[in-house]
């Protein structure tokens, strides 16, 4: 079976970095120099055998070799911080293998044409008002997903397919970290990874463990939509929680108002409970509008009371929002998200997508395998139920 032929090979720009010629490469690889060279020139097709030997030579896998894929230089990692800024380099490896499902996803997809909304919004420095500017780019991001006032479900699914963005739950050596978005500077790939391991959080696999996730995947998602990359081979910023009365910073603030208002939606909000501005301030009513809320956008207590407080619908003042808080915790929601998130939504799409990609000669099985990380010749999972 023939690949078709490649966009460029990448030109062999790693054959210099390894320091390797091409004559190095041709004896490295058995295959022969003139072939090489025309396949540089993308002047000969090449067998999905030779293509993978070719790879594993230059220390790649086969469809990074046949996309052109560069070594990735630049990562932006992104942590959200619980507690102070330490970062376990051990971590490295999880975000970077993270990256690289991203990175297939968003190929896959490309070949497919399939249009990532990541690249619709653009970084921007928060204002002065950065609460309101979370709002207003939760609201930019649900225009773009034709949703303006209903619950979003599963968060992982919705990122996968339409972002292109895999959420990975793993567990992560930094025992303070609660979540992390990792993005190439090359490809742009964005992965968003959950610490399974995270010390302060609920109990893994409780329903408030996935009530947390769900603010934690919105949290990052305004990190990679609309904060400023840094620059460097890998860039870590911790996002630090307050310490001694100081406030958070500005980037935090406003993710934590776009994860509110991602979840929460005011059109929402006016919907179920009419217009803001209300100001309920008695206890019994203020209690029964954070369930309703809490059942129907599938939130924590804070952020539901949080964001109700801000809006206007209950009454302004501390001390009856901690008791709001207070209250609602003892509460167990009503309705169960038990069978709601999906952890392998990404897996799943990407599947299907190189499944189609496949059954449509864009790309071999050897790239398919790559693109899966199966092992040369092992079965493609769509070919195991064949008779």
């Amino acid at each position: 079976m023939s690949c078709p032929r490649p966009h460029n090979y990448a030109e062999f720009k790693l054959v210099g970095v390894l320091g390797m010629s091409l004559e190095d490469v041709a004896s490295k690889s058995f295959l022969d120099a003139a072939l090489l060279s025309a396949i540089e020139r993308g002047q000969q097709l090449v067998s999905t055998a030779k293509l993978d030997r070719l790879a594993s030579t230059l220390g790649l896998d086969a469809f990074a070799l046949y996309r052109g894929r560069e070594v990735e230089q630049g990562l932006l990692v992104l942590p959200r911080h619980a507690a102070r800024p330490d970062f376990r380099h051990d971590d490295l490896s999880v975000l970077r293998h993270a990256l690289d499902r991203a990175t297939a996803l968003l190929e896959v997809s490309a070949l497919l044409g399939k249009k990532s909304l990541t690249r619709q919004f653009k970084p921007e420095v928060p204002g002065a008002e950065p609460a309101r500017d979370g709002y207003h780019c939760a609201r930019l991001v649900r225009k773009a997903l034709n949703l303006f006032a209903e619950p979003l479900d599963d968060l992982h699914a919705l990122l996968a397919e339409t972002f292109d963005i895999p959420v990975v739950v793993a567990p992560l050596a930094t025992g303070t970290l609660q979540a992390a978005a990792v993005r190439s500077s090359i490809s742009q790939a964005v992965a968003i990874v959950l610490n399974s391991s995270f010390k302060d959080g609920p109990v893994r696999g409780t329903d408030q463990a996935r009530l947390v996730d769900r603010v934690s995947i919105c949290h990052e998602l305004c990190h990679v939509l609309f904060d400023e990359p840094k620059g460097g081979t890998v860039d870590v910023m911790l996002d630090d929680a307050p310490r001694d009365g100081q406030e958070k910073p500005p980037i935090e603030q406003r993710a934590g108002a776009f994860a509110a208002e991602m979840l929460i939606p005011l059109h929402g909000l006016k919907r179920l409970l009419g217009e803001e501005g209300s100001q309920v301030d008695t206890l019994l009513r203020a209690d029964q509008m954070v369930d309703e809320v809490r059942e129907r956008f599938r939130t924590p207590a804070e952020i539901a009371v949080n964001h109700l407080y801000n809006h206007g619908y209950v009454a302004k003042v501390a001390a009856f929002r901690e008791a709001l808080i207070e209250g609602a915790k003892e509460r167990a929601p009503s309705t169960s998200i038990s069978n709601m998130p999906n952890t392998e939504a990404w897996r799943q799409v990407l599947l299907a997508r190189t499944q189609q990609a496949n059954d449509s000669s864009l790309i071999t099985d050897g790239a398919a395998q790559a693109l899966l990380e199966l092992s040369a010749g092992e079965p493609l999972p769509w070919e195991r139920d064949t008779p």
